[in-house]
């Protein structure tokens, strides 16, 4: 079916460029109804849990489902400046729902989580490296230095020097 749905697209891409000639009702609703028979012959393992009250996380990517993506995405990027805005317009979600829907599924907050990625992290560089505690409070995506001392001595119950001192090998 993969080479007749390239080439349904074709029409449909050659349909919609045509102006005025009425035919975008049409296309869409032939996309509809293959999308619908392509979400019916989904194997059982595709099928999204449901969260709820009947609704279920969109499952797209390999199989992966909205939050799982968000999951990712926030491993793959911790590093980085993220925001729920950048998270939540990667999975196609509004930020407010991509925020209820990560805390329903992971019982935490997605700042808390992105800033416990950032903190282990530091973790490491810490005990594997000589930097600089303001190196790796900047390499492990803290904005400040004062936001990291106050986010590792929540998460960890003491300062990153502390924590250095206390576990470190060498």
């Amino acid at each position: 079916r993969a080479c007749a749905d390239a080439e349904l697209f074709s029409y449909w891409e050659l349909d919609l460029s045509r102006t005025g000639a009425g035919l975008s009702k049409a296309v869409l609703l032939e996309l509809e109804a293959r999308l619908i028979r392509l979400a019916q012959g989904c194997p059982p393992w595709v099928v999204p849990k449901t969260l709820g009250r009947g609704r279920q996380a969109a499952v797209s990517k390999g199989g992966l489902s909205k939050v799982q993506q968000m999951a990712c995405m926030v491993a793959q990027h911790y590093t980085e400046d993220l925001s729920v805005n950048r998270i939540a317009r990667s999975v196609w979600l509004h930020p407010n729902y991509a925020i209820r829907l990560f805390h329903r599924v992971f019982g935490t907050t997605f700042v808390e989580y992105l800033t416990q990625h950032r903190v282990s992290h530091a973790q490491r560089l810490l005990l594997t490296t000589n930097q600089k505690v303001a190196d790796i409070a900047a390499e492990a995506g803290f904005g400040s230095l004062s936001r990291f001392n106050g986010a590792f001595r929540q998460s960890c119950g003491c300062s990153p020097r502390e924590y250095r001192r206390t576990h470190c090998l060498a």
